[in-house]
Formats: C-alpha cells, sequence, structure tokens
C-alpha cells in the first residue's frame, strides 16, 4: 500500500469566481514520488529535516470549484497552492527541478489557459491547483 496524490487545477474567471481546468486525466502528473509529497505538504516526509515543504495544511480554500469526487478520493493532507508560489518555490534545492509536477506547472499549464501558450504574472496567481493525497 502506498499514498498517492490527487490534483483539481482551477482558474479565475473574468467574473471573479474559480473554475476547474479541464485536464485529460492520462496528462496529470500521478506518480508516487515521495520527495515530492514531502516538498508540495510533508506527506510521507519521515522527518527528513532536508526538506521545507511549502504548502502544508493549507486546506480547500472557502472559494474554491472543488467537486465532491476530489473528495471521495482524497482523505488526508489537502492544500492548495497558487501557480506563481509554485513557480518561485525552490525545486533544484530539493533535486526536483526536473520531476514532472514541476515540468507540468512550467509548460502544460500554461498551454491549456492561454491562448499563446504563456501566462503573465497576474495569470499565474489566477490558477491553482488542490491537492490531496489518499494510502
Amino acid at each position: 500500500m502506498g499514498c498517492d496524490i490527487h490534483l483539481y487545477f482551477e482558474q479565475k474567471n473574468k467574473e471573479g469566481k474559480w473554475q476547474k481546468i479541464e485536464i485529460d486525466e492520462r496528462l496529470l502528473p500521478d506518480d508516487r514520488n515521495y520527495l515530492l509529497f514531502a516538498f508540495l505538504a510533508n506527506v510521507r516526509n519521515y522527518g527528513n529535516s532536508l526538506i521545507k515543504p511549502q504548502f502544508e495544511d493549507r486546506r480547500v480554500p472557502e472559494d474554491s470549484s472543488v467537486d465532491q469526487h476530489f473528495y471521495d478520493c482524497s482523505d488526508h493532507s489537502i492544500t492548495h497552492a497558487y501557480l506563481n508560489e509554485i513557480l518561485a518555490a525552490p525545486w533544484e534545492l530539493v533535486g526536483l527541478d526536473k520531476c514532472y509536477f514541476k515540468i507540468f506547472c512550467e509548460e502544460i499549464i500554461p498551454r491549456l489557459c492561454s491562448w499563446c501558450g504563456s501566462l503573465s504574472k497576474e495569470d499565474e496567481r489566477n490558477i491553482r491547483v488542490i491537492i490531496g493525497f489518499d494510502n
């Protein structure tokens, strides 16, 4: 038995409401990378003092569009992070600068969320991911 990550990406629309970003599930990062889990949310960290969790215990924002299916899949350590925070995190310090989650956030999300394949700094603040884990 292991721990899996569950991701729910959302973007703020022109009316200021958060809505789910429809992503083909085959593209979503879903590998069991416990170093990544520890770095994101202190999940499966096992007391490693070298890893500083970046987005631990933030829960689901009250204004989120997250659906019940996400809650059904994720049974602990639900947190969230904005794209600008993810991109600014110190990935290199823990050797995660080439992990698929980071690459997904850097390259695939901008292609899905803009007509030109890049995002402004403000756009990066208007995209977030809800992150949950199961056992």
